[in-house]
Order: C-alpha cells, then sequence, then structure tokens
C-alpha cells in the first residue's frame, strides 16, 4: 500500500476509531491496554503496559488526537506533558 492511500484510509478514521487502531497495534506488540470512556480522561486515552494495570514497564500513555490536515502545536504536547506529571 502506498504511503498516500494508507494516509487516506487514516484520515477517513472517525474519533472513535483511531484510539482502537492504536490500542489494537500496543496489543499486536504485545501490551495490555485500555481505553478511556470519552470525556474527562485527564489527557490519556489509552493506558498500556504488559499486565494490563501498569504495574509492570514499560507504561505507555497515549492521548490520540484525531485533526486532520492540522499539526498538533506545542500548547496541545504542553498540556499534555503537564497531565503526565501530574499523576
Amino acid at each position: 500500500m502506498r504511503k498516500s492511500a494508507l494516509r487516506t484510509k487514516l484520515l477517513k478514521l472517525s474519533e472513535d476509531e483511531l484510539p482502537q487502531l492504536v490500542a489494537a497495534i500496543l496489543r499486536a506488540m504485545g501490551l495490555k491496554t485500555r481505553i478511556s470512556p470519552k470525556g474527562a480522561d485527564r489527557g490519556r486515552d489509552i493506558l498500556a503496559s504488559p499486565d494490563g494495570l501498569g504495574f509492570q514497564e514499560p507504561r505507555i500513555k497515549v492521548e490520540v488526537k484525531h485533526k486532520p490536515n492540522t499539526a498538533i502545536g506545542a500548547p496541545d504536547l504542553r498540556s499534555f506533558i503537564t497531565t503526565l506529571r501530574e499523576r
């Protein structure tokens, strides 16, 4: 599949489908995932770890942004990093 075809398919995913795809990729890598319910997730859409509870390393916290044709800017990154430090 060409790069542009993959990009087109990814851009067509809904806001609900994209976190499901990212979680599926993490599961394919051998991790267990939890997807936060929509709403006040405090900047974390997916939590992934070998045990699924976050006790084992690596603990991966994922914020999924679905803004087609929009760059993620510094304010978004600062907000995510601040949220990570709060926990």
